[in-house]
């Protein structure tokens, strides 16, 4: 995702959930339809970039492994 795109979520995604340990970091592997969603500099999930007909739009996807609710 370009640095523009990923910005704006970052700043959409903190004023949200009102938590400005949130951050938006360009994936390793260059991938440029995504990036990883990060809380305190730890890995939480993927915001994907899907572009259908013209129009945007940002999926936040986040896994919870059955563990970690224990």
């Amino acid at each position: 995702m370009k640095r523009e795109e990923i910005n704006k979520i970052q700043i959409y995604l903190r004023d949200t959930f009102k938590n400005n340990n949130i951050s938006i970091v360009p994936r390793a592997d260059k991938t440029e339809d995504s990036a990883e969603f990060h809380i305190n500099n730890e890995f939480y999930g993927i915001v994907f970039k899907d572009t259908e007909e013209g129009e945007v739009t940002f999926h936040l996807e986040m896994s919870i492994i059955e563990e970690d609710l224990n």
